[in-house]
């Protein structure tokens, strides 16, 4: 493997959506539910996988270094993850392995559900020996929590009774807590494992009022506070030793926060204040993905060309851009490096079984999609050809619609 720094990542949500299969909703092929967004498992190895679309191998091409996956814990634990890790350790991608964040937590402690879901990923591939798979880089351990999209006992959000901000940080403060308590349970060694949450820049203050109004590091100090005194800043008591939970958050922790706006606003947001306010971790954009109505070629090489720039020295490590895949199933224009084309993959067109199971019985629900090509030609953006650009990558790969007839975007 490669370094990790500067990261040079890709956002990896590709559900097997076109925009011709989205109805009103949002929902795909028509009212039924969306495709399990778990891309780990081994239904999907025909749409990540060298015998198929070869995503992983198409991402590496293009001078990514990372891959960031959002739902490879919590949505799926009865078939392997280990043939995606393998595959991104032989096209030399660390993985930034995500949490399931809309799980069970109720009254926002995600302490049991989260200690399962990892228990489980290590029967699954995440584990080899005694330690995690090498390819693992990072475990994000939420996603936006600052949205409370968590899921009560009776299906619902819970009811926060204590304030936004002392939730947030409970259902944070306790998912490192049940993740740092399977890890010792497995028996497993860290080693080189780095952990973070992905804060939104929505505008927040922090639970303990030391940062006021400001985007993404209100949970930066969210979590300086809450491993300090967790019982005092969201009324959680963690099981495993506060100590421990220290040293892990002082050795291991990274802070990181999802961005939709230029990059320079993020340096005048952020980074100008970085080094005074968190000298102890790290920092990077867990999603990038650039200014709404400003995506057009130039403008993104520019910018991850001074992001790359800037994270050559310092605490800044760089940036997952989004995302790989235009994800049909969000309403408006969302962006991505490739559109769906009409040229199916494999020898049936579709992934095989996935599979997600209910978030309070655990019930799963499996079936196969519809599998396309991968059109590079969204018009206006050229935003694949902007990212090999600036990565000195390229854009190729077996999966893509013009290495085949009907290279036509749906």
């Amino acid at each position: 493997m490669g370094p990790l720094r500067p990261i040079r990542g890709m956002c990896y949500e590709a559900l097997p959506c076109t925009s011709e299969g989205v109805d009103a909703g949002g929902e795909c092929s028509k009212g039924q539910a969306l495709p399990s967004p778990d891309l780990l498992q081994q239904g999907y190895a025909d749409q990540w996988g060298p015998d198929g679309r070869d995503d992983l191998g198409t991402i590496s091409l293009l001078g990514s270094n990372v891959v960031r996956v959002y739902d490879a814990f919590g949505v799926e634990s009865r078939h392997d993850h280990g043939a995606f890790l393998d595959r991104a350790q032989t096209v030399g991608l660390h993985v930034l392995a995500g949490f399931h964040t809309a799980g069970l937590c109720p009254d926002f402690n995600c302490f049991e559900t989260w200690r399962k879901a990892a228990t489980a990923s290590f029967g699954l591939g995440f584990k080899v020996q005694n330690a995690w798979h090498p390819v693992v880089a990072m475990v994000v351990l939420l996603n936006e929590p600052d949205m409370l999209d968590f899921v009560g006992i009776d299906g619902n959000t819970p009811n926060c009774t204590q304030g936004p901000a002392r939730c947030r940080v409970k259902a944070s403060i306790s998912a490192l807590d049940g993740f740092l308590s399977a890890e010792k349970a497995a028996g497993i060694t860290p080693g080189s494992v780095n952990l973070t949450i992905a804060w939104s820049s929505s505008m927040h203050s922090s639970v303990d009022g030391k940062v006021i109004d400001a985007i993404g590091y209100y949970g930066f100090q969210d979590m300086v506070a809450g491993i300090a005194n967790p019982y005092e800043m969201c009324n959680y008591r963690p099981v495993t030793e506060l100590a421990e939970l220290q040293e892990a958050f002082r050795t291991r922790w990274v802070n990181s926060v999802n961005v939709a706006s230029d990059w320079e606003y993020v340096q005048e947001e952020i980074a100008v204040i970085y080094d005074s306010l968190f000298p102890m971790s790290p920092w990077f954009l867990s999603e990038f993905h650039g200014q709404n109505d400003n995506q057009y070629h130039n403008t993104i090489v520019r910018e991850l060309e001074s992001i790359d720039g800037y994270a050559q020295s310092g605490a800044f490590m760089g940036v997952c851009f989004s995302q790989f895949q235009r994800p049909n199933q969000i309403k408006g224009d969302p962006k991505g490096l490739f559109g769906l084309g009409l040229k199916s993959i494999g020898d049936d067109g579709r992934t095989g079984k996935v599979c997600v199971e209910d978030a309070r019985e655990g019930t799963p629900t499996c079936r196969s999609w519809d599998l396309k090509c991968l059109d590079p030609s969204v018009v206006p953006y050229q935003r694949s050809d902007a990212v090999a650009t600036a990565w000195g990558g390229r854009v190729t790969g077996p999966g893509l619609c013009y290495n085949m007839d009907n290279a036509l975007t749906v």
